[in-house]
């Protein structure tokens, strides 16, 4: 977009046309604004397509006598300070051979932590600049907490397809919604699904996606107007559309009532959250960062401090 790859699709379109477009859409739209110009200008999925959850073993919970985590989000109560109290419980050996087998998380992902509390991963200066925000107080006190469940309490342990969730042996898994299509299918015990837990610095429940779908013209488009009618004629943006999508969603995503009335809190809750590395390219940078935080090789604060000039060279590239 910096390098004119894109068309800025709001010196194409009118005004009227972005005001006739589904609000969520149009938030969407807002949150990938880029110096005023709106390069996106349409998409096929809400933001709920992408977007992360925390998913909790109701029958491991039962076993181990643990409190219905529903209550705790109706009553405002699901933070990271009952998860640490429930993982130190959950993490021990079930069977008495001396060894754990039974876990809280199989693995943990960063950057729906980092924004639950309030962090960014990139954030404008006083002068407009795009600069790398994971080294601000709330991002570092995300990633502190999750050396502490991985390194200190050792209550993680498993890989990124949350298997041993799917076996009945973790109390908890973290999955995007595109996870949750097939997971009833794939495991035995009952399960709910909830937003992330408010960080201490958060107060409210955020919902954060790993990538907004949108679509965009490129420069090189020799008719950018005829391309985006063609778009538009070929994509229902309407009201009903929007509804019908997400509701068909969660239909094939909860597993019963209260799931499914948490995911629509979620939908129409989103404040713009989402993870902006991903599929970046300083992705790979940030990846090694955090698995040495994680392992207790490196403090949050030094991690980000040795790749801050790396990512923020990149954003410049991106985005300044």
């Amino acid at each position: 977009m910096k390098d004119g790859a894109f068309y800025a699709m709001n010196t194409i379109l009118p005004q009227e046309y972005f005001d006739g477009l589904h609000p969520h859409l149009n938030a969407m739209i807002d949150h990938l604004n880029l110096d005023g110009n709106n390069y996106a200008f349409h998409s096929l999925n809400s933001a709920l397509n992408d977007m992360n959850f925390f998913v909790w073993n109701k029958t491991l919970f039962e076993r181990e006598g643990l409190p219905d985590l529903e209550d705790a989000y109706f009553n405002d109560e699901w933070t990271w300070d009952l998860i640490t109290e429930i993982a130190i419980k959950v993490t021990r050996d079930t069977d008495g051979d001396g060894e754990i087998d039974q876990y809280a998380f199989a693995e943990v992902v960063a950057a729906p932590f980092i924004l639950s509390n309030g962090g960014r991963v990139v954030e404008q200066d006083e002068n407009g600049k795009w600069v790398f925000a994971l080294d601000s107080d709330a991002a570092l006190e995300a990633l502190e907490q999750l050396h502490e469940w991985a390194h200190v309490h050792q209550v993680v342990e498993g890989d990124w397809f949350q298997t041993q969730f799917r076996e009945g042996k973790r109390a908890f898994a973290v999955m995007p919604a595109w996870m949750l299509w097939n997971l009833s299918n794939e495991m035995d015990d009952e399960y709910g699904i909830l937003p992330y837990p408010k960080g201490p610095n958060s107060e409210y429940y955020a919902s954060s996606t790993d990538v907004l779908n949108t679509f965009y013209i490129p420069a090189n488009s020799a008719n950018p107007l005829a391309m985006a009618a063609i778009v538009d004629f070929i994509t229902p943006h309407k009201d009903d559309y929007f509804y019908e999508e997400v509701e068909g969603q969660i239909l094939g995503q909860a597993p019963d009532r209260v799931s499914a009335e948490i995911m629509e809190d979620c939908f129409m809750n989103w404040n713009g959250e989402f993870d902006l590395i991903r599929g970046f390219t300083g992705e790979s940078i940030l990846d090694e960062a955090v698995w040495a935080i994680l392992a207790g090789e490196k403090t949050p604060a030094q991690a980000m401090s040795e790749i801050k000039q790396q990512m923020q060279a990149q954003i410049d590239d991106l985005l300044n």
